[in-house]
């Protein structure tokens, strides 16, 4: 029996061709990412999660293809995100949809900053708590 190998780091909640997603009350207490979509997601609410012990990123969009561009939507409110080793946020590269965000705060390590986000040029209409 052959045991797949995967290098990829972890997350609370990972998942690909999802409609919409709900992300709500989690806490990350140690791993990659809070949560990581793949390629066909399309839309989602991340709520009251605590991702702030994420080692990569906290949230990230690791797609190839699919739903990209204004199809692809997100709600984030209310999370303690953390930036790892890279982002606290990384969307699709080629168009990186639309992320509403809203009384998030942002850490790193235990440090509360700016949001960083992947690429600098995603739309990202954001409301954080200083």
């Amino acid at each position: 029996m052959q045991i797949p190998n995967y290098t990829n780091t972890g997350a609370a909640f990972e998942g690909a061709k999802i409609e919409y997603a709900n992300i709500a009350g989690n806490k990350l207490v140690a791993g990659g990412h809070g949560a990581r979509w793949q390629t066909d997601a399309i839309s989602g609410l991340v709520l009251k999660n605590d991702f702030a012990a994420a080692s990569f990123r906290a949230l990230a969009y690791t797609g190839t293809n699919g739903n990209i561009g204004p199809a692809f939507r997100f709600t984030i409110l209310r999370n303690s995100l953390g930036q790892g080793s890279q982002f606290h946020l990384k969307g699709p590269s080629m168009d990186p949809g639309i992320f509403f965000s809203s009384e998030n705060t942002f850490k790193d390590g235990t440090i509360t900053v700016n949001p960083f986000v992947d690429p600098s040029s995603a739309p990202v209409h954001t409301r954080y708590k200083p």
